[in-house]
């Protein structure tokens, strides 16, 4: 698919927000477009930064929908200002202005809720949860996920698990 000209792919089953963002990455970057809004989406909310996403800069902006699109593969601001053909430097600094975080610990924290809704919303073991949102190593995803919760991945499913036995 590469070779024939595919810019991105998407894992079964096919999560529609996943391939909006997908296809809204394509137009951004590939195609030099911009997203028209509807009136609803003007005050759509970063689910990290609880800001309207139409009050970051384009470049922030397009970096988030990075983010959201390619979460689970190795992204770096490297790569993305190779992309842009910006320096890493310049859109680090516009990101923590826009945002007031660093683009790992976005990146981190956007995972994070990924995992999290995974783990709350399916039975794939943690291990494939860890793979999905982007962690080669299940220890390092262990150690972010407590840091960031409170609780480990393993606890948390526990906790799910009790909690929907009681409310049935």
């Amino acid at each position: 698919s590469m070779k024939n000209g595919a810019v991105d792919y998407l894992l079964k089953p096919i999560d529609t927000n996943a391939l909006e963002t997908v296809i809204e990455n394509i137009i951004v970057n590939s195609l030099k477009g911009s997203i028209a809004k509807n009136p609803e989406e003007e005050s759509a909310m970063d689910p990290i930064l609880n800001a309207p996403v139409d009050s970051f800069s384009k470049i922030t902006n397009k970096i988030l929908l990075l983010i959201h699109s390619q979460y689970s593969s190795n992204l770096s601001l490297t790569d993305i200002a190779e992309l842009f053909k910006m320096n890493s430097k310049y859109i680090g600094r516009i990101f923590i202005k826009d945002t007031g975080m660093k683009f790992s610990e976005y990146l981190t924290a956007y995972r994070m809720l990924k995992a999290k809704e995974l783990i709350e919303t399916t039975d794939e073991k943690i291990a494939v949860i860890a793979s999905l949102v982007g962690y080669d190593y299940l220890n390092n995803f262990y150690v972010h996920f407590k840091a960031h919760y409170n609780i480990s991945p393993s606890d948390l499913r526990i906790y799910n698990i009790k909690s929907k036995d009681i409310s049935v």
